[in-house]
């Protein structure tokens, strides 16, 4: 895993080509649709509808929840073949819940340290959703090919499938197959482009394998994350000229598939 998730890098962009909605308005996405599962959407036809495919794929993730800020998938691979589908939902500012703030009491709050909530006046809770999900059919994949998962903010606590990096209460990686539920808090007062903001410059999201940047002392493992998507809400888009630039980033291999704060672009 990278030293800092701020790390310059980018990705090449490429939206799935669905029609979803978010307050009765549809999500921005990059020209060049694709499938969920990075291939070439269909045409429709009925031709094409009524001929049974000889190797079935697996289900796109569906239309982009109403309640979600953005949404970004790519695939991981090994060289010896093992493949997963990936994907992080992040989720719209929310009140804080019981359950969350546990997690972050436990997860962000160190001895001598006053505590994450000192940073937040009014708090409200930005979630994600992250999965790994193996290919039918692939081998398992490695126990020790870790694949970064970054959701951050001045506090990150995590359940689920989810392993310590460098350091609690920030970014760290996901089994596979795994899910892993995530939390930050920000400040309602500037809930997305503030200090703490889910657009601000602490923010971070995506992944990336060991196989992405092998000459990385600190990489581990060998699996490559490519074919990056991102959907984006309209609110999402509307909050930030970083945000709205996520769409359009050019890829590159030893960033793997990662988004970042204004305070790395």
């Amino acid at each position: 895993m990278k030293n800092s998730i701020l790390t310059s890098g980018s990705v090449t962009l490429v939206a799935l080509g669905l029609i979803v909605a978010l307050a009765g308005c549809a999500p921005a996405v990059h020209p060049g649709s694709k499938t969920g599962n990075g291939n070439p959407a269909s045409n429709g036809s009925a031709a094409a509808s009524a001929t049974p495919s000889a190797t079935p794929t697996a289900a796109g993730p569906g239309p982009l929840p109403a309640n979600a800020l953005f949404r970004i998938t790519a695939t991981v691979t090994e060289p010896g073949g093992a493949k997963a589908d990936l994907v992080e939902t992040v989720f719209a500012p929310a009140a804080p819940t019981a359950s969350d703030t546990a997690l972050l009491n436990a997860q962000c709050n160190f001895p001598g340290d006053p505590g994450w909530a000192a940073n937040y006046a009014n708090p409200l809770y930005v979630t994600a959703t992250i999965t790994a999900t193996l290919h039918p059919g692939t081998h398992a994949w490695s126990a020790d090919d870790g694949v970064a998962a970054y959701f951050s903010g001045s506090a990150a606590a995590f359940s689920g499938d989810y392993h310590v990096a460098q350091a609690d209460c920030a970014d760290g990686s996901i089994s596979i197959p795994g899910t892993i539920h995530g939390v930050v808090p920000v400040d309602a007062s500037n809930p997305a482009t503030g200090t703490y903001g889910w657009a601000g410059p602490m923010a971070g999201y995506g992944f990336d394998g060991g196989g992405n940047f092998p000459g990385d002392a600190n990489s581990g493992g060998t699996g490559v994350v490519k074919d990056c998507v991102i959907e984006e809400s309209a609110a999402a888009t509307a909050a930030s000229p970083v945000v709205e630039g996520w769409l359009t980033q050019p890829f590159d291999i030893q960033s793997g598939c990662r988004f970042i704060g204004p305070s790395a672009a």
